[in-house]
Parts: C-alpha cells; sequence; structure tokens
C-alpha cells in the first residue's frame, strides 16, 4: 500500500499511529516532543520512500 501525505496527515488528526519504543528512545535524547512529531508529518514533505 502505497501511502501519501494526505493520508499520512489523516492518520495523525486521528492519533492512528504508533510510536515505537526505538523511536521513543529517540525522540527524548534529541528532545523532539510527539508534538513536534505530529506538527512535521502534518506540514513536511515526504522526500523519499524506502520499500
Amino acid at each position: 500500500m502505497t501511502m501519501d501525505k494526505d493520508r499520512i496527515a489523516k492518520l495523525a488528526d486521528r492519533d492512528s499511529f504508533i510510536i515505537s519504543q526505538h523511536a521513543r528512545i529517540r525522540m527524548f535524547e534529541r528532545n523532539i516532543s510527539t508534538d513536534d512529531l505530529i506538527r512535521v508529518i502534518k506540514s513536511g514533505d515526504i522526500i523519499g520512500v524506502i520499500p
């Protein structure tokens, strides 16, 4: 299934995502909040896709 920017933003709006333990650790190390993450998901661009 291909994920496009609009679909990803909608999932973020509905809190329909899971942040892995690894990602939470990295976010903590980099002082990135969940709100920061959601803001970037909604406003950012997809620059690459890894199959």
